[in-house]
This record gives C-alpha cells, structure tokens and sequence, in this order.
C-alpha cells in the first residue's frame, strides 16, 4: 500500500461538511426571502401618504395618479385660470407692494405688445404653439390698454368638462363658451363680441423647484405646476352664443 493511500484512508471525506456549508447557506437565503416579502406586504397594506411638506413650509394633500392622468377638476381651473390670464386685459397690475399700477405690456417684437400677465400666461402654452397665439394676442389687444383708455373683459358662460381626446392618452378638449367685453372711458356699456373657442389641453411633466428662482423661472413653473400645457386653441363653431 503507497503513502498515498494511506493519507486517503486516514483524511475525512470533506463532501459532507460542503452539504451541511450548502445547505446553510441556502436556509439563510431563504430566510432573507421570507424577511423581504414580509416588508413588501407590510409597505403594500400600508396607506399611501396624502400629506406632502413644500419646501416653503406649507403642507398639501395629495393622491396618486398615473402619470399622465389629471383630474377634472385640475384641468379645469387650468385652462379656467390661463384663458382668463390670456384675454382679461383690466391694463393694471400689482408692484412689488403690491399696489395696482400701470400696465406698460411686455414687447414681443415687431413693434406688437401684451400685457404682463398674458405673457406670463403663455408660458402654459406649448413651445411650438405660443409665439403665434402671443402674436395673435397683441393684435387683439388695443393700445388703449396701455395708456389706461381702455379695458378688456372675458365673461365665460359656460366651460365644459373636460372630454378625454379618443385614442389618445393624457390629452383632453375642453370647449369655452364666452364674450370678450371692450370698455373705453367714453363707453362704460361695452362692446361685446363672441369668443368660443376650442381649447386642446395635454399632461407634461410638473417642473422641479430649484433654489434661488430668478422672477423668470418663478413665473414660468408658477403656471406650469399644474403639469398641463395648451397646445392648441381653435375657434368654436355652435349655434346658440351668448
């Protein structure tokens, strides 16, 4: 019999202690599975948060949605609170005290002016779609605007729910029945003319709140926080205006 023999003989068979390593190490596995689920079920049962602490201090309550789906309620006073900025044109707006003064309009080139908070405004338009409405704007607006001499007024008689756009996701129509009302010092009744229009809504993402805004991006993710743009305004063809 060689020495080699000898030594395999007198050496215990390490097979068995690499089972027992084995299926040590598989229990632990198993375990670590166990502990894992029993957080996910914990965390599933658990209600969503609806309170969230703003950076300012102030606290809202929130739901959760999917990503691209806004309530009606959202989309309403979007498209409410942008066509009012858009077309009410009282040619006055606050300083900083915040007493009303003089609108002097914001130049969009070529001579064509809107008024401060049509401007603003605009920024909830799409990018493709907002230098033609701006344009569009200014030439509606009268200079009297500017000079105090006159006022612009838009009644909305009617909004209609929001109606989700067929085959599309996270896009609605929205249809604005309405009067846009012209006042000048010599004519305290107004001049009344027709305003329906089609309004096209779709989701885009919220924007971030980076420190130290600059007034431009305050006024920029002020009417953007909605997460909605505009991105199409047409007029409104029906039978009975107001």
């Amino acid at each position: 019999m060689t020495i080699f023999h000898k030594l395999e003989r007198k050496t215990p068979s390490l097979v068995p202690l690499f089972a027992l390593f084995s299926l040590g190490l598989n229990a632990l596995a198993i375990a670590l599975l166990i502990f894992q689920g029993s957080l996910l079920v914990a965390l599933k049962s658990k209600p969503a948060p609806t309170l969230v602490e703003l950076s300012n201090g102030n606290s809202i309550r929130v739901g959760a949605i999917d990503h691209d789906d806004r309530s009606a309620q959202v989309v309403d006073q979007f498209v409410r609170q942008t066509m009012t900025m858009l077309y009410d044109w009282s040619g006055k707006v606050p300083d900083a005290q915040g007493k009303l003064v003089q609108d002097e309009g914001v130049n969009i080139g070529d001579r064509n002016r809107v008024t401060q908070p049509a401007w603003a405004a605009s920024f909830a338009l799409s990018e493709d779609f907002r230098p033609q409405l701006l344009k569009a704007i200014a030439q509606l607006t009268p200079d009297g605007v500017f000079d105090g001499s006159k006022e612009v007024i838009l009644q909305i008689g009617n909004l209609s729910q929001p109606q989700p756009i067929p085959n599309t996701k996270g896009k609605w129509q929205v249809d604005m029945v309405a009067k846009l009302i012209f006042f000048d010092r010599t004519n305290k009744i107004g001049r009344a003319i027709g305003f329906n229009k089609q309004i096209l809504v779709r989701a885009v993402d919220p924007p971030t709140y980076p420190p130290n805004l600059t007034p431009l991006q305050t006024v920029v993710l002020g009417v953007r926080q909605s997460g909605l743009e505009i991105y199409l305004i047409r007029d409104l063809a029906i039978k009975d205006s107001l």
